[in-house]
């Protein structure tokens, strides 16, 4: 059968990325000796030569459906590798977006309920250097600083995010960057709070009053001082609860 895809092309421009965007399939995170299922958004990409016109995409499919789901460094390197020699590019790159599921207690009664992470894992394999990249979004709350010195009888607060990406990183440290974000808002966010944890989480909140200058400041400071992350971008976002627009601070690297 005549492969179409394989024609000559003369136009001679090289295309950076070529492929899949949206497919989505269960996967299981593995950190550490934990294994946490979720369902994942890929795209999937390679290069193209000049001098080819298209890529098989459908191959691009059956390697993502013949992949286990299991996802961890060593795994998303075979993938990349498998799609570079499978559609014969230099080049590979792979986007992995899922929320991530953690289990969190209340501050007092410590009940237990699940907390969810939007997280996006982007690695590339070019010639023989990998790459893993990944962005974590996590929401804190803050309560404004200027608010609270101004007012009488209390301060606003609202729920904000904060995004960082950290490029080279190892998946096992998910958790962690996980924590280090929320402990630099004014308070945590919990999904299942009682009259106790909600006047502690409130009391807290107010005793640690932030703009979103100051969380995005916090959040650098700490992931310099406890880790050797490489953080290549940091931006929080609040939702202002007495304004119509959205405060945002960002740290580019």
């Amino acid at each position: 059968m005549i492969d179409i895809q394989k024609s000559l092309e003369n136009r001679g421009i090289f295309l950076d990325k070529v492929g899949i965007r949206g497919f989505q399939r269960p996967i299981q995170l593995q950190i550490g000796t934990e294994v946490c299922p979720t369902v994942a958004n890929l795209n999937a990409y390679v290069s193209l030569k000049a001098d080819e016109r298209a890529i098989h995409m459908s191959r691009l499919i059956e390697i993502l459906q013949m992949w286990d789901g299991t996802v961890n460094n060593q795994t998303i390197l075979h993938l990349l590798s498998s799609m570079r020699k499978r559609l014969e590019s230099d080049n590979s790159y792979l986007e992995i977006m899922f929320p991530y599921f953690m289990k969190k207690s209340a501050p007092v009664s410590q009940k237990i309920g699940f907390m969810n992470y939007d997280c996006i894992i982007s690695a590339r394999l070019n010639h023989e250097q990998v790459h893993f990249d990944i962005t974590v979004i996590t929401q804190i709350t803050s309560v404004c600083p200027c608010s609270k010195a101004i007012s009488q009888y209390g301060a606003h607060n609202q729920r904000g995010k904060v995004k960082v990406k950290i490029n080279d990183f190892d998946i096992c440290d998910l958790k962690k960057v996980i924590e280090i974000i929320e402990e630099s808002g004014s308070s945590q966010l919990y999904s299942v709070l009682k009259r106790k944890d909600e006047k502690f989480v409130t009391e807290a909140a107010f005793n640690s009053p932030k703009f979103v200058e100051d969380i995005a400041r916090d959040v650098n400071i700490n992931i310099k001082n406890k880790t050797n992350w490489n953080i290549s971008d940091l931006s929080v976002e609040n939702y202002e609860s007495i304004h119509n627009h959205n405060a945002y601070s960002e740290i580019c690297r």
